[in-house]
């Protein structure tokens, strides 16, 4: 299996079911979700991507015994500020998703729900010390 990044299959399929007919639109769409989950499962460990981004190093693809295991994706927003979060937790180094910055877990101050993680750099001085990495559809918009 190629080491596609976990939403190839899914944009491909997207773009197919734009132009297929009826059986095999629906052939593509009851096929996506077993090779997506076959896809991942062959993935190797490590990062597979690596971007430069306003001068930080992200990694939009990575790949772990944990992600690899549930196979569970999601969508996060990257914020300056973030009402209503508590920060909770030592900062954690290690598996940061963004090279410089240790994390922690950020919270909804009412409620505790886990809504993302609060990162900020490891050795500050630059012109974007910290930031909020929030899982996009746990926000609340009032």
């Amino acid at each position: 299996m190629s080491s596609l990044p976990p939403f190839a299959p899914f944009f491909l399929a997207a773009a197919l079911a734009l132009v297929l007919p009826g059986r095999a639109r629906a052939l593509v769409l009851v096929a996506l979700p077993i090779l997506g989950a076959l896809n991942l499962y062959h993935l190797p460990d490590g990062t597979l991507w690596q971007l430069s981004f306003l001068s930080n190093e992200l990694e939009p693809v990575r790949v772990d015994r944990l992600s690899r295991l549930f196979g569970y994706l999601f969508h996060i927003g990257c914020f300056s500020e973030a009402l209503g979060c508590s920060i909770a937790g030592t900062p954690e180094a290690a598996d940061s998703w963004f090279m410089g910055f240790q994390w922690r877990i950020a919270a909804c101050s009412e409620c505790q729900r886990h809504l993302g993680w609060y990162f900020d750099r490891v050795t500050p001085g630059s012109e974007t010390d910290f930031f909020y990495g929030l899982i996009l559809d746990r926000i609340q918009h009032e």
